[in-house]
């Protein structure tokens, strides 16, 4: 699972999944449903190359390195960032009961969800599909991972995002929304 980068074939993603982010997009907490956007994106999107180092503190208060992320070409004016707790699978499975859903669990990675929010405001304007907005090369840096057993409870993780040295977040697992050891998404 060490190489979970190297042979994962895709990237299941939930939107809407932090409290405070429905405070960005001015909805209350409770307008929140329990259908909330599952986005599909290609393994490709990691990035892979060792580089800089974004951390995220475990238990152990050690930094987990992450990898650089790098634009040689600018595509977007308003890139925006959120750290958020990757879950890996360990073995495969389609509709697992949520009884079962921790067994498949290997273990976990910190993962930075980036989305071209100009490019999105666009293609929603003109009805059009948006996952380009999060389909950019390099647009799902994740770091190294962290074995199951080192994250004795995966709704209580700290998380937080510096971009060139400001928090941009500060938050905490128990703040996403449902509460995690209620979420009703199950690994396919």
């Amino acid at each position: 699972m060490r190489d979970f980068a190297k042979v994962g074939r895709k990237i299941v993603a939930v939107g809407r999944n932090f409290a405070n982010s429905g405070t960005r997009c001015r909805r209350p907490r409770s307008s929140f449903s329990n259908r909330r956007r599952r986005i599909l994106r290609t393994a490709a999107r990691w990035n892979c190359r060792e580089g800089r180092m974004c951390t995220t503190r475990v238990r152990s208060r050690s930094p987990i390195p992450c990898h650089e992320v790098s634009e040689k070409k600018r595509l977007t004016f308003r890139n925006v960032h959120q750290a958020e707790l990757g879950v890996v699978l360990g073995k495969r499975g389609t509709d697992i009961p949520e009884k079962q859903a921790m067994s498949y669990v290997a273990g976990y990675c910190l993962a930075l969800d980036m989305t071209a929010r100009d490019m999105q405001a666009e293609a929603i304007k003109a009805g059009l599909p948006w996952s380009m907005c999060k389909g950019f090369d390099t647009f799902t840096p994740v770091s190294a991972f962290v074995p199951r057993e080192n994250v004795p409870d995966p709704c209580n993780v700290d998380l937080w995002l510096k971009v060139n040295g400001k928090f941009k977040q500060k938050g905490n697992t128990s703040d996403m929304y449902p509460r995690c050891s209620h979420d009703r998404d199950r690994p396919r």
